[in-house]
This record gives C-alpha cells, structure tokens and sequence, in this order.
C-alpha cells in the first residue's frame, strides 16, 4: 500500500483543502480517501464506496512528483499509522 497527503492549494469553499488517500501499490487506484474542508468538515469514502460526495478516484493516482508539478498540489507521502490515525479520526 502507499499513503499520500496531498495539500491542494485552492481559495473554493467547497473544496477540500488536505486529501489523504490510501493507494494499491501494484496499480496505483485509490482505496480510501479521506478530504479534509477549511471549515472543519471531513469525509471519507471507504473500499470503493463514496460518501456525502467524496468520492474514490477510478483513474490510477500519478507519481509524486507528477503531482508535484502542478503548483496548486503539494503532495508526500506519508506512513500507514499516520494515514490510519486519520482514518479513525474521521470516523468519529
């Protein structure tokens, strides 16, 4: 598995500003997502379902670093405990 934090760096009110995703890594697909809003709002969408809008890519997720390009994503990668501290978190 990967876990990638990605920071986007946006001004919309109704976007995410933090995403965490767990990916496959053989393929690169999303699992899980958790998207974090500057108004304190988390969703998450778990093992291919998507919940209250979030919802789990179904195109493969780039390389760091192509992620990186962009300057409006600021992505690295992050270790399983650190993604599963937020998953639980977000379940509350």
């Amino acid at each position: 598995m990967i876990y990638l934090k990605t920071n986007w760096i946006h001004q919309f009110k109704d976007e995410p500003y933090i995403i965490y995703s767990e990916l496959n890594g053989a393929t690169r697909n999303e699992i899980r997502k958790i998207e974090i809003f500057r108004n304190g709002i988390t969703r998450y969408a778990p093992n291919g379902e998507n919940d209250l809008g979030t919802m789990i890519s179904i195109e493969a997720i780039p390389e760091i670093n192509d992620i990186n390009k962009s300057n409006e994503f600021l992505c690295v990668e992050i270790n399983k405990a650190e993604f599963e501290q937020k998953w639980s978190k977000a379940l509350l």
